[in-house]
């Protein structure tokens, strides 16, 4: 089941590929077929993302025009929720949301957050098929699975993805923003690598853990598809599990393995996929974004949002995000010592970059690190000396 899962049985598409190096510079993308519709990148400073909903207002201009400057937007399942109508409405409000920031910059890319485990009722889809109970996820006791955990005070129901209809109606509702002109691909949240990691599958029989794979890796199938056709952009969450049709991934909780994550982004970058770098926890930002630094590479993106929910908090223009980079000069050095590690990195620009890592008693690892900016400016806790 999770060789199927993972895609060795289901529609596969290759994944993007410049052809040749003048393509890559004219475009700014992988794939000619998708030109028109991909997040900008630059190496002249840090290329950015932001990933977030609004909740409790809609998205105001000044974040609006912010995010229009980024290298690409989702927007996520809370955005304006609790305003009229409350927790209703999400594909509207998305669409909304994402015509004001095009509303600055036509050129911004935009993406929508959907799921493909829980039919949030927050969407117009999800109270849709709260009146088709036929086709929702039951149990082995033919019970409707229920979400363990709730959400602003709200369970759900699950997609029953054994069933064509429902494989069908996904696929549309998911990409609505895309087909209203608003949006420039989907973001699909809830891919899991192992088939015991899907928590709506837990207490169905194995028959129906099988269909509902099999159902679900169609599903995708045939919306990246659908997707590709339109010249708009499929990226997933997360990446351990992303199916072979992504084109771009999340690596969530960025920085929490600073020495894991650094080889994890530059293995996703080596793939050829879009990367999105999310930093969630601020108190070693510094020593984190010397990470990203040291394993970032073309169409890496950085994002420092905390709060899903707020999108002021991912507005926040940091020193940092304006300080010259130039392309790298090379990989990443990492010398290994006696219970050390130290990564060092230079860019174009001049600026260079250092992580020390060295294991504790504990056999975990402390971090000390300096970026040394080509403006004179540095960032970090270890800048006495180059």
């Amino acid at each position: 089941i999770n060789a199927e899962y993972m895609g060795i049985a289901s529609a596969t598409m290759s994944l993007p590929r410049t052809s040749t190096a003048v393509l890559l510079v004219l475009c700014c993308c992988f794939c000619a077929s998708l030109c028109g519709a991909m997040p900008t990148f630059s190496w002249d400073k840090l290329s950015l993302f932001a990933h977030c909903g609004s909740n409790s207002s809609v998205l105001s201009n000044a974040t609006a025009k912010y995010f229009s400057g980024l290298g690409f937007v989702t927007l996520e399942k809370t955005m304006a929720l609790s305003t009229p109508p409350a927790y209703h409405g999400a594909e509207a409000k998305i669409i909304a949301a994402a015509k004001l920031i095009k509303s600055f910059n036509s050129s911004a890319t935009v993406l929508t957050y959907f799921q493909n485990d829980w039919a949030r009722t927050w969407y117009d889809s999800g109270v849709w098929f709260e009146s088709r109970p036929d086709l929702e996820l039951h149990d082995r006791h033919g019970n409707l699975v229920v979400s363990p955990y709730s959400e602003h005070n709200h369970t759900w129901h699950a997609y029953d993805f054994s069933l064509p209809e429902v494989q069908a109606v996904w696929v549309n509702v998911s990409k609505v923003c895309v087909d209203a002109g608003a949006c420039d691909g989907v973001f699909v949240d809830g891919y899991r690598w192992q088939i015991q990691r899907f928590e709506v599958l837990v207490n169905c029989t194995l028959e129906k853990q099988t269909q509902w794979i099999r159902g679900m890796n169609q599903a995708t199938a045939v919306l990246a598809a659908s997707l590709k056709k339109q010249d708009k952009l499929f990226f997933v969450n997360p990446w351990a599990a992303a199916p072979p049709q992504t084109v771009g991934v999340m690596l969530e909780n960025f920085g929490w393995d600073l020495l894991g994550d650094i080889e994890l982004l530059r293995r996703e970058v080596k793939m050829h996929r879009y990367v999105a770098a999310h930093v969630y926890n601020f108190s070693n930002y510094e020593t984190t974004l010397a990470g990203f630094l040291l394993g970032t590479g073309p169409n890496a993106y950085l994002g420092t949002g905390f709060d899903w929910e707020n999108c002021d908090e991912w507005a926040v223009d940091r020193p940092e995000y304006s300080k010259p980079l130039g392309a790298p000069l090379a990989e990443a050095d990492f010398h290994v010592g006696l219970g050390t590690i130290v990564a060092t990195r230079a860019f174009a620009s001049g600026t260079k970059v250092r992580a020390t890592f060295t294991l504790n008693v504990r056999k975990l690892y402390t971090i000390k690190s300096c970026i040394w900016w080509a403006d004179g400016t540095t960032t970090g806790n270890d800048c006495a000396s180059q």
